[in-house]
């Protein structure tokens, strides 16, 4: 079967001004099915939103470009298309909410003009039509008062209401795949799990594929089928969600999970950190990138990179030893204090 989404080994890279090249995205690959939720999850830095805007064809030009691979949607190449081609696929097929919507947001247009822009763009419809629909897309996202809000500016709205505005846009052509980049960020916990439904019921009622962009593990927990977690521009782990939170076996993961508190446990285990920083990109890593921040790291991970492998049906984990949430976490002593692309091995 053909999958609605195909990304293989998508190498993104951006120029910087002293002649420099930031790796940002280093040879990722996965696939999405239609109706189906994927969680991408990792620090700020490891290529969370560089993989979707590569998706979207949105890179900031020309430092930005996509050194290699390809990307399949129904089949069809997006890299092979022209810009004017790539064009009728986004909000038409692909729709994206950002992540901050008052920067994504015209704050000199009324939000029922923005919502009804691709409607007139994509669906040829007159703004009379545009307009009585982005009053029903309004109300279909949860914002009280359509008919009296649609003319008001973004600055009139709340955070949570802007984030609505922007799913109302996103939603308009009815896309396959919704790629939603952060899409709780900086809101209320109350006003996060209403956006999470809201997304939830609408991708039940439209069967549209979801990719949600996050570095809070929370956010996935309840809504992803599938997780890709990602670190130095590589997916490090995937798997189902059931197996990621219940049996992750990458460190870095593993790290991830025991740096979020929990309130179903009732001990007194404290947070456990993850020490330094993650790598600079704009630097060569050989070997491992979690290596320098690794509790298990031998000498074997400073000389190559693991590739992902097998741990389980449907599991895959890119380590070169078999980690699990039980396993010591003291550090090697075999292992000598490093550093590159900026990041010391040392706590």
């Amino acid at each position: 079967m053909t999958h609605l989404l195909e990304v293989r080994n998508l190498h993104t890279h951006f120029r910087t001004p002293g002649g420099g090249l930031v790796r940002a995205v280093d040879g990722v690959s996965f696939s999405l099915d239609r109706g189906e939720t994927l969680g991408i999850v990792g620090e700020s830095g490891s290529g969370k939103s560089v993989t979707s805007l590569s998706i979207m064809r949105l890179l900031s030009k020309p430092a930005g470009f996509i050194a290699g691979g390809e990307i399949h949607l129904d089949g069809r190449d997006l890299l092979a298309m022209s810009e004017r081609e790539m064009r009728r696929v986004r909000s038409k097929e692909i729709a994206m909410i950002f992540q901050d919507p008052m920067t994504s947001l015209n704050p000199v247009v009324p939000v029922g003009r923005q919502i009804a822009e691709p409607l007139r763009v994509h669906m040829r419809m007159t703004p009379r039509q545009a307009r009585g629909q982005a009053i029903e897309l309004m109300g279909r996202v949860g914002i009280p008062e359509p008919h009296q809000r649609v003319d008001d500016y973004p600055h009139q709205f709340s955070g949570g209401m802007r984030q609505r505005v922007m799913i109302a846009i996103a939603l308009t052509c009815n896309p396959k795949l919704l790629i939603a980049d952060e899409p709780t960020t900086a809101l209320d916990v109350t006003i996060q799990a209403q956006i999470l439904e809201l997304i939830r019921q609408l991708q039940a009622e439209l069967e549209m594929a979801v990719i949600i962009i996050t570095h809070d593990l929370g956010v996935v927990a309840g809504v992803a089928d599938r997780v890709n977690v990602m670190y130095g521009g590589r997916i490090v782990e995937s798997g189902p969600t059931d197996y990621i939170f219940e049996q992750p076996r990458m460190p870095y993961t593993i790290g991830l999970l025991r740096s979020v508190p929990r309130v179903d446990d009732d001990s007194d285990n404290r947070l456990v950190p993850i020490r330094g920083t993650p790598p600079d990109m704009g630097k060569p890593i050989v070997g491992c990138a979690f290596a320098p921040r690794c509790d298990h790291a031998h000498s074997r991970c400073l000389d190559a990179a693991p590739t992902l492998r097998t741990v389980a049906p449907d599991h895959r984990a890119a380590c070169h030893f078999d980690i699990t949430l039980d396993t010591p976490t003291t550090a090697a002593p075999s292992v000598p204090a490093i550093e590159w692309g900026g990041v010391s091995s040392n706590p």
